[in-house]
């Protein structure tokens, strides 16, 4: 219209903030990939143990090694079974490491995003989030203890951990350290990115 000849329209878009969505999409992608590829890796394991074990019901011969007494040492059921446990303690590795690199990422971009120092921990950040109009996810701080617990070990963590998430924590078995006392399933790491989504300022 006349009057407006050069005038440019304002346009309110939050790059900060769809970094931070893209990042964290990036990061649930890559890990929904590597999950899916170590599973099928599993599910071929297992295959493996039936068809040998029903070779070996059927008259096959089996494969493994024995001593001089008869006595099996090993044999391809086990070695098996073997790889297959493997692979799952890998997908568990992989779910841990991805709920760390979930809260990292909250950590460095809400930093940015509020101005913090290098020193604001997890409750400065908070709280500074709160200055900005921004209330985080009522289960943030349980990642934190997540967190907290799969990097140090410590018990200390370990029982906030057991007070704030519970559902993540074996209590039936006893293990030497809090880190393999901790079990995520793929819907934990889901949840976890969820938390750290919605705990930005936007």
């Amino acid at each position: 219209t006349k009057g407006n000849e050069g005038s440019m329209a304002v346009i309110n878009f939050d790059f900060a903030g769809w970094q931070y969505e893209q990042a964290i999409e990036t990061l649930r992608i890559g890990f929904v990939e590597a999950i899916s590829t170590l599973e099928r890796q599993i599910a071929g394991k297992r295959d493996e143990i039936m068809h040998y074990e029903e070779s070996v019901k059927n008259g096959g011969d089996p494969i493994g090694e024995w001593d001089e007494d008869g006595a099996m040492l090993w044999d391809q059921s086990q070695l098996l079974e073997f790889e297959a446990t493997t692979l799952e303690s890998a997908c568990m590795s992989l779910r841990k490491a991805m709920v760390i690199q979930l809260y990292h990422l909250w950590e460095r971009a809400v930093r940015v995003a509020v101005k913090g120092k290098s020193s604001d921990d997890h409750k400065a950040l908070v709280a500074k989030l709160a200055e900005a109009g921004c209330i985080v996810h009522s289960q943030l701080d349980a990642v934190q203890h997540l967190v907290n617990t799969l990097k140090h070990g410590s018990g200390r963590s370990g029982n906030k951990l057991l007070s704030s998430w519970p559902e993540l924590v074996i209590t039936t078995i006893r293990f030497s350290d809090w880190y393999e006392r901790i079990a995520l399933s793929d819907d934990h790491v889901g949840k976890v990115a969820e938390i750290v989504a919605a705990s930005y300022p936007r």
